[in-house]
């Protein structure tokens, strides 16, 4: 897919002498720059730029930071534009990429760029209103959250069959942990540590990742399942304004109880709920799942019959105006 998008060399890179190193690296990744300009970028700019995180606790020292000296403005095109620049940017503290190399710290991190199609051409445009650069191609991530057996499963499995990637939490975790070795035996307890010890370091990784694959594997929509974690829907709301979206599927005791008997296939209620509660209280106390529905953009009532989930599945669809796959 061959995309346009914009790449800011912030002031610390022109004051490290970087500029030409990143542009050379930039035209190896097979990537044109076709447009530069240097100048003190204004703060009306910035707030643009920047307009995901306003409100955060750092967006004044940001601010502060991006006017301490003149940027380097460039257009960047090319076959996959925007996950070459992703790569080639890296992230700050690992050691691999501009930022991984050189950045001092989450802010003073020398480069910018767009990671999704839609704001890609969002900040193209926004600088260079002339490029005319069209905003299609626009990202959804719907993340699923829920209590156990409240009907996940389904929603990811509806979606996927109209055109939407069913794409499991855990298996961007697995590709985490293998590309960060480390003394953890398998990707739970790989995932446990760094929710516990290095929560900021694990949603920008998972949020990192997820854009990999979605590059890699061509589709620019999804659900992710099972979403825990508040944090993590409040991280990725303010990464990609506009593109993600929290799910909440509610269903009483009683529903998700018969889901576990058919799953299990039970007849013995009791035998269900031992098997259904131990899991919602791991949901709630370590995940602190039942927190997200609050912040969720969409509440979803799995409490009546399946065409009804449905129904509700296709209103987020047409909201988001999403158009179903044909022959899905």
């Amino acid at each position: 897919m061959y995309q346009k998008l914009l790449v800011i060399l912030k002031p610390d890179c022109l004051q490290k002498g970087l500029v030409e190193s990143v542009i050379a690296q930039i035209g190896e990744r097979g990537l044109q720059v076709t447009r530069s300009e240097t100048r003190l970028l204004e703060r009306s700019e910035l707030l643009v730029l920047y307009e995901e995180v306003e409100g955060e606790g750092f967006f004044e020292e940001l601010l502060t930071y991006m006017q301490e000296g003149p940027c380097w403005i460039l257009v960047v095109e090319g076959e996959q534009a925007i996950s070459e620049m992703s790569s080639l940017k890296g992230r700050t503290g690992s050691g691999k990429g501009i930022r991984g190399l050189y950045a001092e710290s989450f802010i003073r991190n020398l480069i910018h760029s767009a990671e999704s199609p839609y704001k890609a051409a969002r900040e193209v445009t926004f600088f260079f209103p002339e490029e005319g650069v069209e905003m299609n191609g626009k990202m959804i991530m719907l993340g699923l959250s829920g209590m156990t057996e409240c009907g996940k499963s389904s929603a990811g499995v509806y979606f996927d069959s109209v055109g939407v990637r069913r794409v499991k939490m855990v298996k961007i975790m697995e590709r985490i942990w293998r590309e960060n070795p480390g003394d953890f035996e398998d990707v739970g307890s790989f995932g446990d540590y760094m929710l516990k010890h290095r929560p900021e370091w694990y949603r920008l990784a998972f949020a990192d990742m997820l854009l990999k694959v979605m590059a890699e594997e061509g589709f620019i929509a999804c659900s992710l399942e099972s979403m825990g974690d508040p944090a993590m829907v409040e991280y990725l709301h303010a990464r990609f304004p506009g593109e993600f979206f929290s799910l909440y599927i509610d269903a009483d005791l009683e529903k998700r109880l018969d889901h576990q008997m058919i799953r299990e296939d039970l007849t013995d209620r009791e035998k269900a709920k031992s098997i259904l509660l131990p899991k919602d209280d791991f949901k709630s106390n370590f995940w602190h799942m039942e927190e997200i529905k609050p912040i969720a953009d969409f509440v979803i009532d799995n409490n009546g019959t399946y065409d009804e989930f449905i129904a509700q599945l296709d209103n987020v669809l047409a909201e988001l105006d999403y158009v179903v796959s044909e022959g899905a």
